[in-house]
């Protein structure tokens, strides 16, 4: 890797490799983590929440959209212990949740991480909630959003049409970013076409199958588990990071043991890095 290359400029996430080929979590850009399902992407990004709050000791603010994906970083949190500095609350009343937004702060210190598990959050009550934790915390270190298609007023997963509709809620959550002045990393479900052909890894014309989402977005992350299709894979319980980084023209690839309970870690094996 090019020694202009190794200049992080954003914050960490625990990954010095990640961090290398991204230069960090950096100021406003929005990060897409897109996969299929049971590729760990919860777990991928509850780890660089942690690490943000804890090490970093800035806010983090993380949204779920889908119930059982919430309870799945509820154990996380449990089992990294921070009990004491994670406000967990568990809306799952719309309404409720438009009424009421004090429900989401909890401050109890420096590296706050903030938990809202919620059904059809739309992105005027996503700014509200940030607005609150803005005036409680002092500015935010990350923003997780999980998961885009499952945002209110979304159209159907469904590749013949309504792209146009993802595409301008990308660019919204894009200057979301931009007006709080911090990283926001929304997670992305991929389309069904690939579990039909024999190449499986993701690629960016999967990603397009929402319309131009790789064009907003500063940094793509696709993940992958070739355990998941392969039971006589070489690379069992491996997990697969491809990192694709629009303004330096850098595109890699991070190979992580996935640790399972109680841990729930991602621990990198190796990586590589190429100009695209």
């Amino acid at each position: 890797m090019r020694n202009n290359q190794q200049q992080k400029i954003g914050i960490t996430t625990g990954f010095r490799d990640i961090d290398l080929m991204t230069q960090g979590l950096c100021v406003g850009n929005l990060l897409v983590l897109a996969g299929r399902p049971c590729m760990k992407q919860t777990v991928f990004a509850m780890n660089i929440a942690e690490h943000v709050a804890v090490s970093e000791k800035l806010p983090v603010a993380v949204f779920l959209l889908e119930k059982d994906e919430g309870q799945t970083a509820s154990r996380i949190v449990n089992d990294i212990g921070l009990q004491d500095q994670v406000d967990l609350n568990n809306e799952t009343s719309h309404d409720k949740q438009e009424q009421s937004l004090h429900g989401l702060i909890k401050h109890s210190g420096p590296n706050d991480l903030h938990l809202l598990e919620t059904h059809g959050l739309s992105v005027s009550a996503l700014r509200a909630h940030l607005q609150q934790l803005l005036q409680q915390c002092g500015p935010l270190g990350l923003i997780v959003l999980d998961r885009l298609q499952l945002m209110s007023n979304t159209p159907p997963l469904n590749e013949a049409g309504n792209t146009s509709d993802l595409c301008c809620l990308t660019q919204a959550l894009k200057l979301v970013a931009m007006e709080f002045q911090c990283p926001l990393l929304v997670l992305s479900d991929l389309p069904e076409r690939i579990e039909t052909r024999t190449y499986k890894r993701p690629t960016t014309k999967d990603l397009r199958a929402w319309g131009n989402i790789d064009q907003i977005a500063d940094v793509i992350f696709f993940i992958y588990r070739d355990d998941c299709y392969n039971k006589n894979t070489f690379n069992p319980g491996i997990i697969e990071i491809t990192v694709i980084k629009k303004a330096s023209g850098i595109a890699g690839k991070v190979r992580f043991a996935f640790e399972p309970s109680p841990t729930q870690r991602f621990l990198t094996l190796s990586s590589e890095t190429d100009d695209y």
